[in-house]
């Protein structure tokens, strides 16, 4: 009899352990994503600080790649079959920060992707 006792309070904490380990995972996650915006947006502004004194000479040419990369981005969201306010933020951010945005909006707004 304190054996089954002994075994049902050590199945307890167990059950416990298992649905907190979800949401702490769930929890790692949102924070692993926060942590990659924040590592492209500071990525951004030093391509935007460094670039033209490294490469004066191709930093035009690689800012008018992005650009475009940009326009393909923005041509792919107005096709796209979802709410506006989707569209809307997603514009918002690969205008203005082109380099990030765009790596963003690869990463988790794909358009043939349902969110």
């Amino acid at each position: 009899m304190e054996n089954d006792m002994e075994a049902q309070r050590e199945k307890r904490p167990l059950k416990h352990l298992q649905r907190l380990k979800g949401r702490v995972q769930n929890s790692l996650s949102g924070f692993l994503r926060a942590c990659i915006v924040a590592a492209l947006v500071m990525f951004q502004f030093a391509i935007l600080i460094v670039l033209p004194f490294l490469l004066r000479q191709y930093a035009s040419l690689f800012y008018l790649v992005m650009e475009l990369f940009g326009v393909f981005t923005i041509l792919a969201l107005t096709n796209d079959s979802r709410s506006m306010s989707y569209k809307y933020g997603w514009l918002c951010i690969t205008i203005l920060l082109p380099v990030s945005g765009n790596i963003m909006f690869a990463l988790w707004g794909k358009v043939g992707k349902t969110n």
